[in-house]
């Protein structure tokens, strides 16, 4: 881990995040490397073909992880960079337990 790229990493969601949530919420933050088949990571559209790795952060409510909680969201990073808000199911917790969270593009199988 690149300790001078996560800190920019953080700054930019704690810059985020401000604007996307109440500050009264208490976030858990859920962090690790993923690998992308293209330099664009999972934002899709035109990157290069090497592939990349970068570093993924899932902030959610602190009592989300109860399975009944009104607060089942989550919001996802990729690189720093804003990626998607979603609701937190079954799927969603597998893929965050095996550190494979779904693209922008493939995030709507979390809606479900």
């Amino acid at each position: 881990m690149d300790l001078l790229s996560t800190a920019k990493d953080l700054i930019s969601i704690y810059q985020d995040i401000q604007h996307r949530i109440s500050p009264e919420i208490t976030l858990t933050l859920h962090d690790f490397d993923q690998t992308w088949a293209s330099t664009a990571l999972g934002f899709g559209g035109v990157g290069g073909s090497a592939m990349t790795t970068a570093r993924t952060y899932v902030l959610m409510p602190s009592y989300v992880l109860k399975p009944y909680s009104f607060q089942n969201w989550a919001i996802v990073y990729f690189g720093g960079r804003f990626a998607y808000k979603t609701h937190v199911n079954d799927r969603f917790r597998e893929d965050l337990k095996n550190h494979q969270m779904a693209s922008v593009a493939e995030s709507g199988r979390y809606m479900k």
